[in-house]
């Protein structure tokens, strides 16, 4: 597996943290030092298909908690999960509210409730700027949002042209929502939110709206495509949109110690091979043939994959 695909990505953050106004949040969390010492790894996540999710034992499984399970392993660490909301802004909580006007500010900052507990938050983060305020981003896979469709309402589109009059469904506060307004700067669309709160339950499916004929389109991450997309006939896949991206998991902004574990961590999984199998045993297929199926590498390639990803 080429290990070069996940370092441009560091190189740019770096970049980004030397230029930005932003306020950073001064918790350090527990080190890992003193994680090994306790003997126990808290983590925090949420119940999705291929990130997270519990087996009919009760024990959790998915390709980020197989990654984080064998982190754990190979520390000699207890692995304790606390199950989150199903909502991405929970992540960005201050006691129990999310302002995401407050989140979003430069100015200001806090430490989340769910640092406060948990050492690392398993998920598939994409790096926003005001994300960082909060927490540092370790890149976990590669993955570009795609433009995904409903077949029985449109024809495939080739360029963003094609997307003109037709409605998208994004959850508010994501890079979905930035680039569907990013097209709506060049093409007229509708625009509409769901899953906006924790009312809308963990087993409630993101890819409802067009399963459903709601959306004509949706913008989704090409790591995600791969299980949810399974078992909804009406879906194909467009065009790549957006920068080449990444999963990340977020720990506390100041913990250095436990970024650099977990970095170092990914990199010896990849080469040892323990990496792909948790993918393969997740989403089918080996990490590389994702890569190719889905023409994410490239930033400047908007014709899209030729057909679904093998499932």
């Amino acid at each position: 597996m080429n290990l070069v695909r996940l370092m441009p990505i560091f190189s740019i953050t770096m970049v980004a943290l030397l230029t930005s106004g932003f306020k950073y949040d001064d918790f350090g969390g527990r080190s890992f030092d003193e994680i090994k010492k306790s003997g126990v790894l808290k983590v925090a996540t949420r119940h999705r298909d291929g990130v997270s999710i519990k087996d009919p034992s009760g024990e959790p499984k998915g390709f980020q908690l197989c990654l984080v399970s064998e982190f754990a392993k190979k520390n000699k660490l207890k692995l304790e999960v606390e199950w989150r909301p199903f909502t991405f802004k929970y992540y960005f909580a201050k006691n129990g509210e999310y302002d995401e006007a407050k989140a979003k500010d430069e100015t200001t900052t806090y430490t989340t409730d769910v640092l406060k507990k948990a050492d690392i938050a398993v998920d598939g983060f994409s790096k926003l700027p005001w994300r960082e305020k909060f927490g540092r981003f370790i890149q976990v896979s590669t993955s570009r949002q795609m433009i995904i469709f409903n077949k029985t309402k449109m024809a495939k589109p080739t360029t963003i042209e094609d997307l003109k009059g037709r409605t998208v469904y994004v959850r508010p506060g994501t890079i979905q929502e930035d680039l569907a307004k990013e097209i709506a700067v060049k093409v007229p669309i509708t625009i509409k939110h769901y899953l906006q709160n924790a009312l809308e339950s963990e087993t409630t499916s993101e890819l409802e709206p067009l399963k459903s004929g709601k959306a004509d389109f949706m913008i989704y991450a090409s790591s995600y495509l791969l299980v949810d997309s399974r078992g909804i006939p009406n879906l194909d896949f467009g065009l790549a949109i957006g920068k080449v991206d990444g999963a990340h998991w977020m720990v506390a902004r100041q913990n250095t110690s436990l970024e650099t574990a977990l970095t170092k961590y990914i990199a010896a999984a990849q080469a040892d091979g323990s990496y792909n199998r948790c993918w393969k045993e997740n989403y089918g297929l080996d990490y590389d043939s994702y890569i190719r199926n889905l023409s994410i590498l490239s930033d400047t390639d908007e014709s899209g994959p030729k057909s679904a990803p093998a499932k």
